[in-house]
Parts: structure tokens; C-alpha cells; sequence
């Protein structure tokens, strides 16, 4: 089956969460969380912005990507994800058939069109970067390497700052230099 690739924008539903999964042997640093993508449309009769209906994705981070995401990101944060969507569908307890969409992650950041960042580049325990080219984490889902453990970016008792946008419409700002 083919993969499709997508780039999705949203707000994190869920506090990351980090997982090592038995793979081939080794352990698989894995983060998960929910996103939710939520449609804002201009209602034409009163002029206001409004949410439209929620839509949740789970997303899963892989190796150094899980140990970045989930010391990097947070609950409520507006983040910007690419990868491979894939969709799952179940019987829920309800007796019906659901379908679960799930994005496997290459990429996550946060969306700096709501706040800003620092970016703090990863060592490893090793003493080399975390950058992984896209062969070399091709590599290690064939031959189940271990991955090292990164120190937290973040530290533990920081929280996320509000949103000072959040109330503020999508509308352009008139008479913008830009």
C-alpha cells in the first residue's frame, strides 16, 4: 500500500508521552499524541470567525524524533506535522465501526504563525548530533539498532506560556507592512 504523505497543522490534545516498544530485539523510543485539527470558517451573516468541527489524528514520533518531541512539546501548543497518514478502522464498544487516523511523524514543529521558539540542538550521549538522515533511520527499522537517551531540553517544571493570539481572529492585520 502506498503512503500517503501530509503536512497537518494543530493543537496538541494530549501531553506527549514516551514509550519504549520491543523491536526486533531492541528497544524503540516511541512518543504519541493527539491532535486535534479544528476548521475555522467566517460565518457571512455575522462577520465573526468560528470553530468549525474537531477532527483528532494520533500522531507517533520514532527514535530521536520521540526523544525530541517529548521533551520539546506540550498540551495546548499549536504544533505543525509531517509524515505518513494512515487510517485503521475498529469496532468500537459501541458496537460500531470507527476509523482511527494515525500520522507516523518525520517531522514536528511548533507553529510560529501563534508564538515563538528556541531551538536547542540534540547530543547525543555519544557526543554526536541528533540528526538522522532518512537512511539511516530506514537502517534501523531493518536492523532494530538502540537508540541512546537525550537529556531533556526542557525542563521539567516549565510550562507552557499562554497563547496571547488565541483570542485574536485569523484575520489579516490591516494595513500590515507585510
Amino acid at each position: 500500500m502506498a503512503r500517503i504523505q501530509a503536512t497537518i497543522r494543530g493543537i496538541v490534545g494530549t501531553n506527549p508521552t514516551l514509550h519504549l516498544r520491543q523491536a526486533q530485539g531492541a528497544e524503540l523510543p516511541v512518543t504519541q499524541f493527539r491532535l486535534a485539527l479544528v476548521d475555522r470558517y467566517r460565518d457571512s451573516q455575522t462577520r465573526e470567525w468560528k470553530d468549525g468541527e474537531t477532527q483528532w489524528v494520533t500522531v507517533s514520533a520514532f527514535r530521536d524524533l520521540a526523544h525530541n518531541v517529548a521533551a520539546s512539546v506540550r498540551k495546548g501548543e499549536r504544533v505543525i506535522v509531517e509524515g505518513s497518514l494512515r487510517t485503521q478502522e475498529y469496532l468500537g464498544n459501541d458496537h460500531a465501526m470507527h476509523t482511527d487516523v494515525r500520522l507516523e511523524a518525520r517531522s514536528v514543529g511548533h507553529d510560529l504563525r501563534y508564538g515563538t521558539s528556541h531551538f536547542t540542538r540534540t547530543i547525543r550521549t555519544d557526543g554526536t548530533d541528533g540528526a538522522e538522515s532518512a537512511e539511516t533511520a530506514d537502517a534501523d527499522d531493518q536492523t532494530g539498532a538502540e537508540q541512546p537517551t537525550y537529556p531533556s531540553a526542557r525542563p521539567e517544571n516549565a510550562q507552557p506560556q499562554p497563547d496571547p493570539l488565541a483570542a485574536a481572529s485569523d484575520a489579516p492585520l490591516v494595513g500590515a507592512p507585510f
